[in-house]
């Protein structure tokens, strides 16, 4: 039995799964008790495959074939497929095989595709790789592979709000888009720093708490509640509400405990996701036989692994980003310093 061949089942019973019911795929359903032996004593072996019998990989595949046989496969799952066999997948799997190297030995990080939100989460061996803690040390032990290397960090500035701006077709400032608010906000043209903390906590409102009507006199929030009432009504009226790229479905029977400014905060994480993998395609092109590396994706950052000889290629991937970035820069991913344009 092919591992190849079996895998690639797997991958379609997830991403029909995903589709139907908007949860995370239950893949004991197609495991047979072999399988979740083996996984479970020989987890960390590279040969697992080879280990379980073959009779058990034909038992497997019996199981998988059975629930695909149970879907009912419309165009648009057939549509939604080939964006996860075609893109997502082969994507994602790019920037694991590009490893993480450490003080200690390489490690591969391993992102789930099929979360809620459609959000990714990233981690292997009992390492959270999308949430690193920042304050303990433990980002210190990640370092580049090459002996002049360095880390560098691009994470987009205020990036939920300037993805709902796109969404609303509002074009905001290139610049710090919570002293942007808080002139408008205030009136002033000077702003403080109460003033602009106090922006940034009112950002942070909208996007988890709903627009408060103090600031409806501001068009961009007057707007975003619009978008947000117009997306509760199609999820209603329709059934679902389609991602803004990849039209993936979230449909209303999957969801159970729904409101309007969860929905809203669920399309913009989706988003989120689509446009980074956009995003990530032209950058995994661009890097094709050169050194540098994407070795880590976290929601609303990219880290790279740049050779010196390599250096002045920062620029030139800054420029493919489509929103204004941030840019970190260190021998290890703990101690990173700005990096000025």
């Amino acid at each position: 039995m092919n591992k190849m061949v079996i895998d690639k089942k797997i991958k379609q019973f997830c991403v029909l799964s995903y589709i139907k019911t908007g949860k995370v795929p239950d893949l004991e359903t197609v495991s047979t008790e072999a399988h979740r032996f083996y996984n479970k004593l020989y987890w960390n072996r590279p040969d697992i495959f080879d280990i379980i019998p073959k009779n058990k990989h034909i038992e497997r595949m019996k199981l998988i074939e059975a629930r695909l046989e149970a879907f009912d496969i419309t165009e648009y799952d057939k549509y939604i497929s080939e964006i996860y066999e075609n893109r997502i997948f082969p994507l994602f799997e790019s920037i694991e095989n590009n490893l993480l190297h450490t003080t200690g030995k390489p490690e591969k990080s391993k992102y789930n595709l099929f979360t809620t939100t459609g959000r990714p989460s990233n981690s292997n061996g009992g390492i959270n790789y999308a949430a690193i803690n920042k304050e303990d040390g433990s980002r210190e032990r990640f370092v580049s592979r090459y002996n002049d290397g360095k880390l560098v960090e691009m994470d987009f500035d205020a990036y939920h709000i300037r993805l709902i701006g796109s969404l609303i077709d509002y074009k905001l400032p290139s610049t710090s888009v919570h002293e942007y608010f808080a002139k408008q906000f205030y009136g002033v043209e000077n702003v403080t720093k109460e003033e602009y903390a106090q922006s940034k906590a009112m950002s942070f409102q909208v996007l988890y708490g709903g627009v408060p009507k103090e600031l409806e006199s501001i068009e961009y929030f007057s707007k975003t509640k619009a978008y947000i009432f117009k997306l509760w009504d199609t999820y209603n009226y329709k059934g679902y509400i389609e991602t803004p790229i990849f039209k993936r479905r979230l449909y209303k029977e999957n969801y159970l405990d729904m409101n309007p400014q969860k929905l809203f905060n669920y399309l913009i994480q989706a988003f989120e996701t689509e446009s980074n993998i956009c995003t990530m395609e032209k950058v995994m092109k661009f890097l094709e036989g050169k050194d540098t590396k994407l070795i880590l994706y976290t929601y609303d950052a990219f880290l790279f692994d740049v050779p010196s000889s390599e250096s002045k290629i920062i620029k030139k991937i800054k420029n493919i980003m489509d929103y204004p970035i941030k840019m970190h820069y260190g021998k290890n991913y703990n101690d990173m310093e700005l990096l000025g344009s």
